[in-house]
């Protein structure tokens, strides 16, 4: 068991090597960054919305500095389905609810299974506190 946590360390560790690569050839050639720098763009005041598979509310991309959200809103839609007359209805979690959570609160059964939604909001709207850096910012 030892060489297979080595060995999956290793790979998090390449795919996250590659992963900062395509990020920053991604901003060179978009010229995102120069972008911003020219005009002085900041998104400051901007209200995105996403509508994907869901969003990591914990990650640090969506806290601010002083461990509250930036996330306004969220709508679980998970447990619905379309062929069940019965079908749930959606679950609305609002900005104090992830507060609460990530004060130490119960958790929030509100997840992104495959990252897609969290890569996607934090493309737009990250505060890039998921750097050390914070150098990918939405």
């Amino acid at each position: 068991m030892k060489g297979f946590n080595q060995g999956f360390a290793a790979t998090i560790a390449v795919a996250f090597v590659i992963n900062v690569q395509a990020m920053n050839l991604v901003r060179e050639e978009t010229r995102a960054n120069e972008a911003a720098e020219l005009f002085g763009l900041t998104g400051k005041g901007v209200v995105v919305a996403v509508l994907d598979r869901g969003i990591d509310w914990a990650h640090p991309d969506f806290i601010n500095p002083d461990g509250t959200t930036r996330i306004k809103w969220m709508l679980d839609m998970s447990g619905q389905n379309l062929c069940n007359a019965g079908k749930p209805d959606p679950i609305e979690y609002s900005e104090a609810d992830i507060n609460a959570a990530l004060s130490g609160g119960p958790a929030l059964p509100f997840r992104d299974a495959v990252g897609h939604g969290t890569a996607t909001a934090g493309t737009a709207a990250g505060n890039g506190r998921g750097m050390p850096d914070g150098r990918y910012k939405g």
